[in-house]
């Protein structure tokens, strides 16, 4: 019984709560849409450890690359789950580059790459329950194309809405749906004892992020004959080469999987070498390197 769920937060919606978790947990896909702070990944661990305790493991698919549980911010993440929630703490089993903590201006890449991973579980064969979180930009003209691209791409079985019933987003998103006889949709109303984080608090979770990703790194140079650096900066040509000083790059293998991300140091054209911060174990299957302008340092 939910009750026993140390994931689920009780209160008067408890029962609608219930009825979805368990009317959902025996499908192949389930996407969690609903705006920032609306309880998404209370409900994502919840419905998890649901699946877990029936025997179900997950594919826990984390899209909020600002806020992220399962990898670095400006990644997504995949984390297979076979015994407890508690496991998206370990390292993940797939990231995909996106090289921002928001989508807003980088809506392309940040589909493609969650069709990568969505791509990785189809490949793996299991029977998870595949799960997908989701950021909280679901407003204005932005926020509808995001989600709904998201949607067409990764055509989920269930998309479960959580929010007030009168949220004009999530019912312009759903409506766009409503005639598909291959798409369920389950709306929500958000849990009273879900907390609003400010802003600073959000900064303070992605710093820590980052802060705990980076503590084993350590400086490594790559030549550019044989890791050439790719990426939009690239493309300018007034760019410098301490513009890219302190900005996140993503490790690709052989595959164009990101095996993770790192921190630009130097960038030396003359000596064709670049220097990054990044874990010693990433750096050793590194084939290629993206560069970005995101400085996680910086303040939104």
């Amino acid at each position: 019984m939910i009750a026993d769920n140390p994931y689920f937060i009780p209160d008067d919606h408890a029962s609608e709560w219930q009825r979805v978790v368990e009317s959902v947990c025996n499908v192949s896909s389930v996407m969690l849409l609903g705006d920032t702070d609306s309880g998404k990944s209370v409900f994502a661990r919840y419905l998890a450890d649901f699946a877990l305790r029936h025997d179900r493991p997950v594919a826990f698919i984390d899209t909020d690359i600002g806020q992220s549980v399962v990898g670095p911010p400006t990644t997504v993440g995949l984390k297979f789950l076979n015994r407890s929630v508690e496991e998206l703490g370990d390292e993940p089993d797939a990231l995909a580059f996106v090289g921002d903590i928001s989508p807003n201006g980088c809506r392309t890449e940040f589909v493609v790459a969650c069709r990568r991973i969505a791509d990785i579980t189809a490949r793996t064969p299991t029977n998870a329950l595949r799960l997908i979180d989701t950021t909280g930009m679901i407003r204005g003209v932005p926020g509808y194309l995001l989600k709904t691209s998201k949607i067409d791409a990764l055509r989920p079985d269930i998309i479960v809405a959580i929010g007030e019933p009168d949220s004009r987003p999530l019912t312009a998103i759903l409506r766009t749906y409503i005639t598909r006889d291959d798409l369920r949709m389950e709306r929500l109303p958000v849990s009273s004892r879900v907390k609003r984080k400010s802003s600073s608090v959000r900064r303070t979770h992605r710093d820590l992020r980052f802060t705990t990703y980076f503590h084993d790194a350590v400086s490594v140079a790559f030549g550019f004959e044989d890791v050439p650096l790719t990426g939009a900066p690239l493309l300018k040509s007034t760019v410098r080469p301490t513009d890219l000083v302190g900005t996140v790059a993503g490790l690709l293998d052989a595959q164009g999987d990101a095996v993770g991300i790192g921190i630009v140091e130097r960038v030396d054209p003359a000596a064709g070498v670049v220097r990054l911060s990044c874990l010693p174990r990433v750096a050793e299957r590194v084939v290629s390197i993206r560069l970005t302008n995101f400085i996680p340092t910086r303040r939104d």
